[in-house]
This record gives structure tokens, sequence and C-alpha cells, in this order.
């Protein structure tokens, strides 16, 4: 199973017992929604999971940006999150290479807003350790999106930047 991230704890400035909490949460959570008790639709609220976990607001953000950097829940807001649809799975039959996934799961991600239009994707390497892939191969399963012009490389900052949405094409 995926754990959270250090990105999943940005800006929330977690002492270690805190950021032992956060992953117990979203690992309670995750656990939950891939069995099926949470199915697609159900809100998460600050407040539900707070009260449940017994876990102050910057812990259940935590968890809520881990659940959505997995593209189990929709991106969090000010009062929380749903639970997403899972993500489709290719046909019967159908073998997917890793490269495959990860282009197919990144469009999904802009698709569903995890990643904004105009946002910075996260460098490769972080998504590489997100999918248990290399820089490299991420670079490859990206390359793609960028002829096709979802995204775009950008020089400041440097990165690979969300250039329109793939269903709507709007762009920022």
């Amino acid at each position: 199973m995926t754990d959270l991230l250090p990105d999943d704890f940005r800006g929330l400035n977690l002492d270690l017992a805190q950021a032992g909490q956060a992953g117990r949460v979203f690992r309670g959570l995750h656990d939950a929604i891939t069995n099926g008790q949470l199915p697609p639709g159900t809100p998460l609220t600050y407040d539900d999971i707070q009260t449940g976990y017994k876990a102050p607001v910057p812990v259940v953000t935590a968890a809520f940006r881990g659940l959505a950097r997995t593209h189990l829940t929709d991106t969090p807001t000010h009062t929380g999150t749903h639970v997403l649809r899972p993500l489709e799975r290719p046909a019967r039959g159908h073998r997917e290479t890793q490269t495959q996934y990860v282009q197919r799961t990144v469009r999904h991600r802009i698709a569903v807003g995890f990643y904004p239009v105009g946002d910075l994707l996260p460098s490769y390497r972080d998504l590489g350790h997100t999918f248990g892939a290399s820089a490299n191969l991420v670079h490859h399963a990206l390359t793609p999106l960028i002829h096709a012009g979802l995204l775009t490389p950008s020089r400041t900052p440097p990165g690979i930047r969300v250039a329109q949405h793939p269903t709507t094409g709007r762009r920022p």
C-alpha cells in the first residue's frame, strides 16, 4: 500500500507523533475505501474524521492529501473531500505496461482536478516514488502527454506544468 509522502505534510508543521497519527488515519480511510465500506460519492468531512479519529485538522489534512494523491478521493477543500470511483482498469486480457499505467493515472488525476490546470506536477523522482517506478520511466510516460499538449515544460520554476484539462481542453 502507498503511504503518506513528504508532499502530503507540506506546510502543516506536524511533530513526529502527529505524522504517525496522520499515517494511521490515512491507512484506516484507505482500507475502508478499498474494501468498499466507503463507496464512491461518500463525503468525508473534517468534522467527522476529526471526531472519529480524535485528530487535529493538520493530521486530517495530511491524510486527505494522501488519499487524493492515490486517487481514492477528490482534492480536499476547506470542508473535506469525497470518495471517487475507482480508476478504470484495462479490459480483461489486456496487459498494461507500467508506462501506460503512469500515463493513464496522470491523465485521470488531471481530469478529476488533483493536478489542476496551470499547476506544476511533482518531480519525475517524486512521481516515480508514488508509482514505484524510475524517474526515467515517468519521463517516458509523460512525453506523449507533452506532445499532445496536455502538459508543457516550464522553465520558471522548472518542471512540467498542466497545460489543459483532458476532456474540456480548458487552459490556464
